[in-house]
């Protein structure tokens, strides 16, 4: 039944390339039309003295926190490189299934939700509600949002932060985004971060092209809300963001 409502359907995903590979081929598989037009790059960051240190001195935190599947992956290089076995005793903790999965995949034993986690349901848990004088390591993007360690800090942390990737725009030509956003006549846009989503409205505008009033699907009610600041009229939030969850979103929206 998904295979019929998706038929056809054309799909434009935002998603880095990489990560946004295996979601793409789902929705080619059950009969969608998907195109793969990043609106954010990932960037390695090469590591700092400071990086260095956290890295090397990784047995002195009590809980290590991992934000998105890119800092998991860079991390994992790393420590790696500096710790033939992980240290005991400490607690890891993942936001995403995805990257719970590169961790556990990776032997690291994480705390892994059981559908997507955002940071304020990661500052939810009851292990880090009281954190006087516990030691965190935070593995994130650079310039990612401050809410983790600002309240994990406020609740008696030393919080170290190890910056591990950038967010980029990537840069296309006209007649690439004409392509993208015109030719292909996309119906639905999935863009699972703010980041993207602001760079695609971005685009759009670069070209002269309203997308106010294509489907977009987004990764949370925060997204959402900056959507509906920009302007889009037709917003959707998935209950988790696996690709059979996205599909299942997109067979409602076309349903409806």
């Amino acid at each position: 039944m998904i295979v019929q409502i998706l038929k056809q359907q054309r799909v434009l995903l935002c998603r880095p390339e990489a990560a946004g590979k295996e979601m793409a081929a789902a929705i080619d598989s059950v009969g969608g039309k998907c195109l793969s037009f990043p609106c954010i790059d990932i960037e390695e960051i090469a590591l700092t003295e400071s990086g260095k240190s956290f890295v090397m001195n990784l047995d002195q935190y009590d809980h290590v926190i991992v934000v998105s599947q890119h800092a998991a992956e860079l991390a994992l290089k790393h420590i790696d490189h500096y710790w033939p076995q992980l240290p005991v005793q400490q607690r890891w903790h993942a936001i995403g299934r995805k990257t719970a999965q590169i961790l556990l995949s990776n032997d690291v034993a994480c705390d892994a939700p059981v559908g997507d986690m955002d940071s304020e349901q990661l500052l939810s848990k009851a292990d880090l509600e009281e954190l006087d004088d516990q030691k965190v390591l935070l593995l994130k993007g650079h310039e990612g949002r401050t809410v983790i360690a600002q309240e994990l800090t406020k609740r008696g942390a030393k919080v170290d932060q190890l910056e591990l990737y950038k967010r980029t725009k990537p840069t296309y030509s006209v007649s690439e985004i004409k392509e993208a956003l015109v030719n292909f006549e996309p119906q639905i846009l999935i863009a699972l971060s703010a980041e993207t989503l602001v760079n695609l409205h971005q685009f759009a505008n670069q070209i002269g092209v309203n997308l106010l009033d294509r489907h977009l699907i987004v990764s949370s009610k925060r997204v959402a809300g900056i959507a509906r600041d920009l302007g889009f009229h037709l917003t959707y939030v998935p209950d988790n963001l696996k690709a059979i969850d996205i599909i299942r979103c997109i067979a409602r929206i076309k349903a409806s």
